[in-house]
């Protein structure tokens, strides 16, 4: 099981509808490390369930949920 990927890569650009925190973990339990706000551009990376993986412009990567690009 720890062998098993969560996160299936990608790379788009998603403009946000609402805003959303970015998480560390792909769950509602996860840390919240920053904020991204509606109307900003996010790069997608991965996809884990209901997550986005998204890396910042600083370079900082967490985890969004999916309904803020809905």
């Amino acid at each position: 099981p720890a062998a098993v990927s969560l996160v299936a890569p990608t790379d788009k650009v998603f403009v946000l509808t609402k805003d959303a925190s970015v998480l560390d973990q792909p769950n509602r339990f996860g840390k919240k490390l920053a904020e991204v706000h509606k109307t900003k551009n996010v790069h997608v990376v991965g996809l884990a369930l209901n997550y986005m993986k998204i890396r910042m412009k600083n370079g900082l990567q967490g985890f969004i949920p999916i309904t803020a690009l809905e």
